[in-house]
């Protein structure tokens, strides 16, 4: 599935939507979709929260700038955050970092954040003596406080796909 951003949100098509010049076909230089250009709206199908924090934060804060792109591997912590496989590499799984499997954590944890090593590496503001440098590493902004909230909120509410 990929991801079309649009003014109105975020939305999942089976293909690509590709134009002239780096826009979406129907797409006008504002970004909005331009009716007068006789394109049809692609069939839109809305994204799940979990799509929609993939799409809107996991992607662009963590996978992008070779973070936690690709599949999972040593130097990205064993955990790929852009693929259709993230999901299931996230929840319920126990993470690579060995103190924090002691702890008897996941890497996120439906309905408790307490348990989960993602939120546990975001709320960190230095490296931590057992679970490593917070998320993002120290170099980078740290996330704005309406993506953490949408992470926090999704595993609270119980990490759905």
């Amino acid at each position: 599935m990929f991801f079309l951003c649009l003014n109105v949100g975020c939305f999942g098509v089976e293909e690509p939507v590709s134009g002239v010049d780096g826009h979406a076909s129907g797409v006008g230089e504002s970004g909005e979709w331009d009716v007068s250009s006789g394109e049809e709206l692609p069939n839109l199908e809305p994204l799940s929260p979990f799509e929609s924090l993939q799409a809107e934060v996991f992607v662009p804060h963590c996978a992008n700038g070779g973070c936690h792109g690709g599949a999972p591997s040593m130097s990205n912590g064993m955990l790929g955050l852009d693929s259709d496989a993230t999901y299931e590499n996230l929840v319920g799984v126990a993470p690579f970092n060995g103190n924090a499997q002691a702890a008897g954590l996941n890497l996120v944890t439906p309905g408790s954040l307490e348990e989960s090593f993602l939120w546990e590496k975001m709320v960190i503001e230095e490296a931590h003596e057992l679970y490593g440098n917070p998320m993002p590493p120290l170099a980078f902004p740290r996330l704005d406080e309406a993506s953490m909230s949408r992470v926090r909120d999704w595993i609270e509410s119980g990490a759905e796909p």
